[in-house]
């Protein structure tokens, strides 16, 4: 079960108790909107990661990172929404001028969690930066090492061709010497 639903649960049960109590039958849905569960596109993008690790198509450390990425989104939209119903759950037991210590505890809890959520972010986005960077100096010094790969075969080549040619001259002349003398 999600952080989401187990807030969700915990607000339909305050307000369960807060209805019985006073005998009030007050429709759920009338008084709070479940908010929207994660976007298309991020639950998309997780079956599709998913799809591409069992075709084996995707390598396993590149889906890992993928899916840190999709887990942090997912944070970063529960903590908000964790937020919104502790404070909807506390308006709903009426307890809005006295605040409740163990609310306001969990209150900075979540204020906390999302303060790490976003210092993780950008030390992601960091460290995924200095790899791009650490890549690209990798491929211009291996494109460099094929390039003088290449030019090394090359002289060797013009070298042995070289060698033939004087071979090939010095047969000629032998030859004409021997002819000569004959």
């Amino acid at each position: 079960m999600s952080a989401f639903d187990s807030a969700w649960a915990l607000l339909k049960m305050g307000r369960r108790s807060r209805n019985n109590r006073r005998g009030q039958q007050v429709s759920n849905q009338r008084r709070f909107r479940r908010p929207m569960q994660l976007p298309p596109e991020v639950m998309e993008q997780e079956q599709q990661i998913q799809a591409l690790m069992q075709q084996n198509q995707i390598a396993p450390e590149e889906a890992q990172g993928l899916m840190m990425q999709i887990q942090q989104i997912q944070l970063q939209i529960s903590a908000p929404l964790l937020a919104e119903l502790t404070t909807a759950l506390i308006q709903s037991l009426g307890q809005d001028g006295d605040e409740d210590p163990l609310v306001a505890i969990r209150q900075r809890e979540l204020d906390l969690r999302e303060k790490q959520i976003d210092s993780d972010n950008e030390q992601f986005a960091q460290k995924q930066t200095q790899r791009d960077v650490e890549q690209a100096e990798r491929n211009e010094i291996d494109r460099e090492r094929i390039g003088t790969s290449k030019d090394i075969a090359d002289d060797k080549l013009d070298v042995a061709i070289a060698r033939l040619d004087q071979q090939a001259n010095l047969k000629l002349l032998d030859l004409q010497a021997k002819r000569g003398a004959a």
